[in-house]
This record gives structure tokens, sequence and C-alpha cells, in this order.
């Protein structure tokens, strides 16, 4: 360790150029280190060169924040400059965006006269005004409003609930709902439940009931519903499941975050399997909803139900480019577009379109003709490609290699399927538009599936048939939706804010959005945008645990990272606290990290108790899955019917000189309008 410390300070003092920041553990060579890990009674090690070192380390912290400093400063340069030369270059090209269409509007409302003009004409065209979903609203539209309707002769009508303000990332500002809220004449609740029924709704009451301010911030309050509905049922509606850590890990520390995802995602793939198969009542599939958090454990999930044999769609926004069937595409492609290439042409086998068996491969190889006919299939299509285009040699090998049912084997086939017929489709599209041959096809192929080149709406996954499959859902996507039944298998997710740069909503100027590129109170605005998001993410949960009509299931227990997330505040956090204090976050961290598993799950169970039997506390499942049996593993034998009908002659499509002539007459045909 000596030896590489000498070695690391010869690279720093030899440098042609000052070398900033010094090379990790300069400091072990600095005074002050060296006193502080100096044991009692013995003496510390002094020289020139420690102090010199302790000196390097305080002209470098200094020099770090005079580069934090201009570094924050060019990203404010940065943003103005971008600011006006984005304005400038959509005048020039004579375009608008959608910010633009309210920000004109904001400032014709503000520039109008009150009488005459463009407030009166719309006073006039518009008797009253009812804005849904006013809780994603922002601070421009409130304007708008505020300025065209304030007079008070007409009705406005602000509907929204707070309690469901989840879109921030697509710019809306629940603050801005909070301060018009604060300035209307009235304000009217509904608190009648008609989705749920009266279990679920009971125990959502008693989740959200635990904290003094379940949302944080106290002008979002929670106030307990009354289920509409009368149906009882004797099934637990709520369920939680708990994940021991103890049971996963031998040390008992929290499970990894990534480790306990399959864990997880089984249980749910198990309990589906249980609901959908009961041999009384089975629930039907498409009556089922997982709801996650990001595209990644949609798809782990969706990999558990289809090795389960439970269909399945992920409701995403993914990208086809990013998905297995273009890898395979790539190469398979690559192979047709040089025929005589045997590596790739194995590549292209071993791909699931394709379907050879790697025994099948090596078989080949042990053969002095082994290849030929496959490689004269490859040239076939080649040569269908070079003369006829890419879509015709598309349709042909899907025909010849009989691709459509081999995809259709596997458990999660129809999407595997879609996607291919989707990557086929934008192909022929991009080699028709930019007049493609096979090597600029196969170029923009590789482009399209690079991850820095920029993701296009219209290259997004479509989805495969779900009418009777369950569905994968975000819990931004599933707002406004309803299912029987909910499993929110993720919803631990923290509340964390990274980054060198923070959004927050500053107390100190009304709540007012502000970006900090890292002033002197950056530390103190990161806490602030902490609370924010947790204070999100819990308005998330609210919205996940709401789309259930019947039954919902989450999962909780001692998971990396969860410390600071909803539940543990809903769950655990019992000393108080709102959106006032910006250490509230760091306070559930330290409660969290000294809370025993015995501990977490004592506090459901309390929880259970006051919820009148309509939360379980149970174990998460551990029982192994019945898998599917693919259609490979048990062909079945097709045979064709016997046609047995009659076609009806009495009228059929004909030409007048065939009529003139005869043909068109049928003398056999029966009468329909006689009589029996």
């Amino acid at each position: 360790s000596v030896m590489a410390l000498a070695e690391s300070m010869d690279a720093f003092l030899s440098s042609p150029v000052p070398v900033f920041p010094p090379f990790k553990r300069f400091n072990c060579l600095s005074s002050e280190f060296l006193a502080d890990k100096t044991r009692p009674r013995q003496a510390v090690p002094r020289h020139a060169v420690f102090d010199l070192c302790q000196r390097v380390l305080g002209e470098a912290v200094a020099l770090e924040g005079e580069m934090g400093r201009y570094l924050s400063n060019l990203k404010l340069r940065l943003i103005e400059f971008a600011r006006a030369e984005l304005a400038r270059r959509k005048q020039e090209r004579n375009v608008q965006s959608f910010d633009d269409l309210l920000l004109q509007a904001a400032r014709a409302a503000a520039a109008a006269p009150a009488t005459g003009g463009l407030i009166e004409s719309v006073r006039r065209k518009y008797r009253a005004v009812l804005v849904d979903e006013f809780q994603d609203t922002d601070e421009l539209q409130v304007t708008i409003f505020s300025r065209m309707f304030a007079d008070g002769q007409r009705p406005l009508f602000l509907i929204g609930d707070p309690k469901q303000a989840i879109y921030g990332f697509r710019g809306a500002d629940i603050f801005s709902y909070l301060k018009a809220a604060r300035d209307v004449a009235a304000t009217y609740t509904l608190t009648e439940n008609w989705r749920a029924v009266p279990g679920l709704v009971s125990a959502i009451n008693t989740l959200f009931s635990q904290a003094e301010h379940p949302f944080l911030f106290p002008e979002i309050a929670f106030r307990p519903a009354t289920a509409a509905a009368k149906v009882a049922d004797r099934r637990t509606p709520f369920v939680i499941w708990y994940l021991d850590s103890r049971k996963v890990r031998e040390d008992g520390k929290p499970v990894n975050s990534g480790d306990c995802q399959d864990l997880i995602a089984n249980a749910v793939a198990g309990e589906i399997q249980r609901l959908t198969r009961a041999p009384h009542d089975p629930l039907p599939a498409g009556e089922i909803a997982v709801l996650v958090r990001t595209n990644a454990q949609a798809q782990v999930v969706k990999q558990h139900l289809s090795a389960a044999g439970i269909p399945a769609v992920v409701c995403s926004t993914g990208n086809i480019f990013d998905t297995r069937e273009a890898e395979e595409m790539q190469r398979l492609l690559a192979s047709l577009a040089d025929p005589s290439d045997i590596g790739r042409l194995k590549a292209a086998l071993a791909t699931d379109i394709l379907g050879v068996h790697a025994d099948e491969i090596a078989a080949a190889d042990r053969e002095p003709d082994g290849w030929e006919e496959r490689l004269s299939r490859a040239r076939d299509y080649f040569q269908v490609w070079r003369r006829q285009g890419f879509m015709p040699m598309f349709r042909r090998l899907l025909a010849g290699e009989r691709v459509k049912e081999r995809l259709l084997r596997f458990p999660d086939g129809e999407r595997r399927l879609t996607n291919l017929l989707h990557i086929g489709e934008l192909l022929h599209q991009a080699a028709g538009e930019n007049n493609l041959g096979m090597s600029g096809l196969l170029k923009w192929l590789a482009e399209q599936r690079d991850p820095s080149t920029p993701r296009l709406e219209e290259h997004q996954l479509r989805l495969e048939s779900d009418e009777a499959a369950v569905k994968i859902v975000t819990v931004h996507k599933s707002k406004g939706l309803e299912y029987r039944v909910v499993f929110c298998p993720f919803a631990w997710s923290g509340s964390s804010a990274r980054g060198q740069e923070v959004f927050f909503h500053d107390p100190a100027a009304d709540r007012r959005l502000t970006l900090d590129l890292g002033g002197e109170d950056f530390a103190l605005n990161r806490r602030y945008a902490e609370v924010e998001t947790l204070s999100e993410n819990l308005r998330l949960l609210y919205v996940a645990l709401t789309r259930a009509k019947e039954r919902c299931y989450l999962v909780w227990g001692g998971i990396n990272t969860s410390e600071t997330s909803a539940l543990a505040y809903l769950f655990h956090f019992r000393d108080g606290g709102d959106s006032a204090d910006p250490d509230i976050v760091e306070r559930m961290i330290r409660a969290l990290k000294a809370t025993s598993d015995d501990d977490l799950l004592q506090d459901l169970e309390t929880l259970a108790a006051r919820s009148q039997k309509t939360i379980a506390v149970r174990q998460l499942p551990e029982a192994p899955l019945k898998r599917a049996r693919s259609a490979a593993d048990d062909p079945a034998t097709l045979c064709v019917r016997q046609f047995t009908g009659k076609f009806d002659r009495s009228w059929r499509i004909a030409s007048y000189s065939a009529l003139i002539s005869g043909a068109g007459a049928d003398g056999d045909a029966a009468d329909r309008d006689g009589l029996r």
C-alpha cells in the first residue's frame, strides 16, 4: 500500500501539467490524516512533505469550489443562450410549440383590457367553464383562467384531486393548483367511492389515516371515503406480502433491490396462476393488472408470467429497436446480405426466428456437404432481396421458414411476432423512403439500435392482443383505469434526489419553481427536492392502490433503498413531519435503519389489527410455479375439416355479355320465392 502511494505520488509530481483533482488516497499523506489515524500514546509522523500535502489538499478544496461555481455559471449561460436561440430559430422557421401557445395566451390575457377585445370575446362565448384534471395544471394555465374568468359573473369550476397529481415530469405543478385552490369562493368534495368494494375502501382509509399529513403537505388533505357499493366479500381485499430479509440473506441485512425483483415477480406469477386456475370461480386474466414504475420492472414480471403460461401484455412505451427481435433481425439480415459467410449463417440460424438447435449446427459441420442446402436457401433469399426488394424477401422467408408458427410456440409468442412484423414494416418503409439497398438498410438498422440514437414515437412498441391477458402497466399510465385485482409489487421505490442540479419549489419564494445548479444553499435545496419527491411517491401510491375494484396486493420488507419510500413513511414513521421539515427524509433513513425485521413486521400487524379485517399480512409466497408446457413440448396433430355445406348459386357477379349469352343463368337453382 505504501509502495502504491509512492508510485502515485511519483506520477503526480512528474506530470508535465498540473493534475486536478489529486490522485485517489492523496489525503493519506496529509498531516491531518496521519494525526487522526495515529493510535493513542504513539508519536504522530511529522515531515515537511506531509505539511505540504495538507496545504495542497486545502488548495484543491478551494479550487474545486471555484470550478463548481464556474460550472454553475456556465450552465446558466447555456440555459439563457438556448432559450434565446430557440425562440429565434422558431421565429425564423415560423413554428410554434405547445408551450408557445400557452405563453402567448397568457401574455395576451395579461395585456388585454378587462372590457372589449380578447377577454370580453371569450366571456361572451362561454357562459360557464369547467376545467377537468386541474391538479395537473401549471402557473401559465392558472394565469389564463384567472384573468379570463375572474369577474365572478359566470361560473368557473376547477375540478381536480391533488392526491392524484403525478405528472410533474410533464410540467404539471401541484403548487399552482394549491395556490388556485386558496383563492376560490367555495370548495366541494366528493366522498363516495363508486369503484371499489367496501372492504377495500376501508383498507385504504386505514392506511392513509396512519399519518397526520399522509401526503406531507397539509394542503393535500386525505378525507376517508365511503363506498357507494354495498357488496360484501368474505375474502380479504387488501393483502400485504412481507419479504423477510433473513430468509434471503444470512446476515439479515436489507435485500438488494435488484436481487429481490425475481423473488417478488415469481410470487406475483404464482398468485395470478392460482387466481386464474381456481376450480371455483376462476378470475379472468384480463381483469388483473400489475402496476410497475419502470419498463425494466415490467419486463421482469412479463418473463415470469410467460414462464407460468399466463397471457400478459406490457402496456409500455418501450422502443422496438431495443428488443430481442431487433437484435436477431440484424443478425439475420447480415447473413442474407453475405450468403457465402458460414459464420454469419450460423449466427442467423441460432436465432429464435429460424430456431435451429445447436446440435443441428454441429452436425452440419461434421458432414462434407452439411451446409450446401442451407447456403443454397440463403442465396435464394439474397437474390429475391437484390432483385425485388426487402419486403418480398421478408414475406418469402416468413413463409418458407415457418417463422410465425415457430414464434407462436413460445409463451410470449404473440409479443415476439408482433415485434418482428413491426420491425419488418419499419425496414420496408426505410428502404422505400431512403432508397436503401442491402448495405444501406443494414447500416440504418444498426444506427436505430445504437443506444445513443434518439428514440422516435413511431418506433414505440405496439400492443399485442390484450383482451384475455394480464395488463402490466406503469402507474402513470394506469391513472383513470380500473381492474378487479391489482398487484403493486414494487411500490417500495425510494425518494432520493440525485444529480448536480435540483428542481424544487422554494418555500421562501411562495413555492416558486426553482432550479439550483449548485449554489451555496444546494444541500438544503436538495433536501427540499427530496421532500417533494417523497410527496409525489405518496401520491403515486394512492393512485396505484385506488385502481383496484375488489382486491389489492402490496409487497414490503427489508429492502435496500426503501427507507425513503412512500410505504416506509406510512407504515413506520411515527415522528411526525410535514413539508416544512426539510430533514424528514434523513430522519426516515435513520429511523428505518435502526428498525429490525421483527419491528417492521410488528408495525404491519398493528396496521392489520386496526383495519377491521380488511388488511391481511402474509409472508411472500415461495411456492414454485407450475411451469407452462409449450406447444413445442406437445405438438398438436392438425387435420383439415371436410366441407359439407352447399353454395347458393342463384346469384353471382357477371358481365353483361355473359348474361345475354345465357352463361349467367343457372337452371338448377331453386326458386327461393316459390310456394311450400
